[in-house]
């Protein structure tokens, strides 16, 4: 594994609408791999403009910005983030993170370290480690969705979120996306996970459950839990 190599970056907190929409084109051009669709990339600009906007400067020359969405009104979410290909591996990315982390915290808001695999679901051992992963980048709360393509993905997956839930302080979610993944939204609790969703209307993805059935699903398996614990 290439070691990351540490140079200076100072980040500053940019609020000038057109410095954040400059700033954010010229990260953004600089690396077509990942933001190479012109109309999409020309919406990141616009929207950066009034969002909390962090900027990573080498000198007065930013080599990294980082965005903050407000979803909630006690809630935000990183809504883009580029780092020049340059100063990959350097910290930079890091201390914009880290710079992120600093507000939300200030702000009263928990961070919570997300991962997704829409395609996919990863071993249980790759799993929990991106669980431990999250913790040891200071996330309040780590949260892994995957998508199930056989029966044992969903079993790897309650697997790993019983494994990270031995291993760690913070409240573990985790999720098995899609029709097939439903038994891990009505057992979370078995499995360690301290959060479970449910939709108020229609289901904007396959799998979720409506609240109140949900609701009465969790209750029985809490009680099924509570007998069993006091048996031991």
């Amino acid at each position: 594994m290439e070691k990351e190599k540490q140079m200076t970056t100072e980040v500053r907190t940019i609020e000038n609408a057109e410095e954040k929409r400059r700033i954010c084109r010229a990260i953004l051009e600089a690396l077509p791999e990942w933001f190479g669709i012109p109309e999409a990339r020309e919406e990141y600009v616009s929207e950066s403009a009034d969002k909390l906007f962090f900027a990573a400067m080498d000198g007065e020359n930013p080599v990294g910005f980082l965005c903050l969405k407000e979803t909630g009104r006690d809630t935000v979410e990183l809504y883009v983030m580029g780092v020049l290909k340059a100063r990959h591996r350097t910290g930079a990315g890091r201390a914009l993170v880290e710079a992120a982390k600093r507000a939300a915290r200030e702000a009263g808001m928990p961070v919570i370290g997300s991962c997704h695999d829409f395609e996919k679901t990863p071993d249980a051992e790759e799993m929990a480690a991106r669980l431990c992963r999250m913790a040891a980048l200071g996330a309040d709360v780590c949260k892994i969705a995957v998508m199930p393509r056989r029966r044992r993905d969903v079993v790897a997956l309650t697997a790993a979120c019983a494994q990270a839930d031995d291993a760690l302080t913070q409240p573990i979610i985790a999720i098995s996306m899609g029709e097939m993944g439903m038994p891990t939204r009505i057992c979370a609790e078995a499995m360690g996970s301290c959060l479970s969703f449910g939709t108020a209307g229609a289901a904007s993805a396959p799998g979720q459950m409506e609240a109140g059935a949900l609701r009465e699903a969790l209750a029985l398996v809490h009680r099924a839990l509570a007998r069993e614990a006091q048996e031991f």
